[in-house]
């Protein structure tokens, strides 16, 4: 073999080589180390994984989006192995975000293309807009430390660069597909492990956390049951998270799918159903009846619609009312429903009606993470540190204020507006489909974030910040297969 044969081999397999190199190299030093501290190998075995994942996310940013994804489904479950190395897991989703943008930019470069073209819209304005506001909070007299400041500002400047950056991933109808394909997949692997928690139990690393984890033991159990987290930070976002992909997946289930792919849509979302029924969230409980009466309205005028409402109505009465009393998960689900007998809602409505006076008097609120559990820790001393928020509109009225409250508001309408006006003048029927199961799954975290605050955790950002790309993107993907057509 002569040397340009082999010059051109190792051109066309060069990434390959270098993955085979890393995971060479890892083995053997995994392999020495694990010999004194099986942790300490694991360490070394991720921490190169996670720099050649860097590397290649530079030369293929589409990769790094993904793996930045996929990172926001396991970086609670890292953090509770390797609870004692104070692991800085934000950094394991925010890192390759940002070397993915950086590897967008230089795509870009190279090809002579511009970056701003699908930014310049009403959603882009509006998130833009809600960034530099949360940037002013700087100077808000109110807040006692700045370092709440930066880590809520650094998580909303995150979210804006992955919605920014999946605008670029989504560039046909194919990509969108994939999107949701990948996403249900981690949704299903998170639903089967919530299965595996409720029937066989948590492992010996979890049960250490939880009981480690005094103040939080009254709300993980319900009954003597132990609400399941599965891979995410706690039941609630769970099972938040689960119950927007069930409606999805249900949504995308009424359109034409084909034959071989419903049956294992059907099976994938009945896993993830258990997941959130296991999670004991009853906010994900009422986001399901939600988003399902939003496709009914979205889609009144046929008939295969109105007896699946139907059918939807006889299982809810059924749920509801048969003789079945001895089953927890089935009378927390109908606990939801009964909102007289609800004592956490009262509380919650109780502590609301307290706090206006608060939020009318401070306009731009009291500063950004100086409320709940995250107020004790960075505004030690100020008056909302510790009132609970409970819903992530409480949460920006207090500490952004009225105004605040205002804008986040705007960026939900305009988004929901824009994808329902999307849905309605796409012609292509796959993305037909995918909008108003977008639509749908956007607004179960709108609801959501009334009970609880859903839009900016980890990882459903994901999730709810891409269906804002895909209502985007399906307008000029659409346009483009029309423009073929004609």
């Amino acid at each position: 073999m002569n040397s340009s044969a082999l010059h051109k081999i190792i051109q066309k397999y060069r990434v390959g080589l270098i993955l085979f190199t890393v995971l060479f190299l890892t083995a053997l030093v995994s392999i020495f180390i694990s010999t004194k501290d099986y942790k300490a190998g694991l360490l070394v075995i991720g921490g190169i994984l996670f720099f050649a994942i860097l590397a290649f996310s530079v030369y293929n940013y589409v990769f790094g989006f993904y793996a930045a994804m996929t990172f926001g489904f396991l970086v609670f479950t890292i953090n509770r192995i390797f609870a004692s190395a104070d692991l800085p897991i934000a950094m394991l989703v925010e890192v390759p975000a940002y070397v993915c943008l950086l590897g967008l930019i230089i795509h870009k470069w190279n090809v002579r293309d511009t970056l701003f073209d699908y930014f310049k819209n009403s959603i882009a304005y509006c998130l833009v807009g809600y960034l530099l506001f949360l940037i002013l909070q700087v100077v808000n007299p109110e807040m006692i430390s700045i370092d709440g400041w930066v880590v809520a500002t650094r998580r909303f400047l995150l979210i804006v660069v992955l919605f920014f950056i999946a605008l670029h991933v989504f560039d046909k109808t194919r990509d969108i597909v994939y999107f949701y394909s990948y996403w249900i997949s981690l949704a299903f692997i998170a639903g089967l492990y919530a299965c595996y928690q409720q029937w066989f139990g948590l492992f010996d690393f979890e049960m250490n956390l939880i009981q480690f984890d005094k103040d939080k033991l009254g709300l993980l159990f319900i009954d003597g049951v132990l609400r399941k987290s599965s891979l995410f930070s706690d039941p609630a976002t769970f099972g938040i998270v689960l119950a927007s992909t069930f409606t999805f997946i249900l949504v995308l289930l009424l359109s034409k799918v084909r034959k071989h792919k419903r049956s294992l849509l059907i099976f994938v979302n009945f896993v993830i159903l258990l997941g959130v029924a296991y999670s004991g969230t009853r906010t994900a409980y009422f986001i399901i009846i939600a988003g399902i009466s939003l496709y009914v309205l979205m889609n009144i005028h046929q008939g295969r619609t109105i007896l699946f409402s139907v059918f939807v109505f006889l299982g809810f009465l059924c749920l509801m009312y048969l003789p079945i009393n001895s089953n927890n998960t089935i009378n927390r689900i109908r606990s939801t429903f009964k909102f007289s007998d609800d004592a956490s809602l009262n509380v919650r409505d109780v502590n609301r009606a307290s706090i206006q006076p608060y939020i009318y008097q401070h306009p731009f609120g009291g500063g950004l993470n100086t409320s709940g559990g995250l107020g004790k820790k960075y505004n030690a001393g100020h008056i909302l540190a510790g009132f609970p928020p409970d819903s992530g509109y409480v949460k920006a009225a207090i500490e952004t204020g009225w105004v605040g409250l205002f804008l986040l508001c705007i960026i939900y309408f305009v988004t929901l507006h824009y994808g329902i006006v999307s849905y309605f003048k796409c012609k292509n029927k796959i993305l037909k489909s995918y909008l108003i199961a977008s639509v749908v799954c956007m607004f179960t975290f709108v609801i959501a974030q009334y009970g609880q605050e859903a839009t900016d955790q980890i990882p459903g950002f994901f999730l709810f910040y891409s269906c804002f790309a895909v209502f985007i993107k399906s307008r000029h993907i659409d346009e483009k297969l029309n423009q073929s057509l004609t």
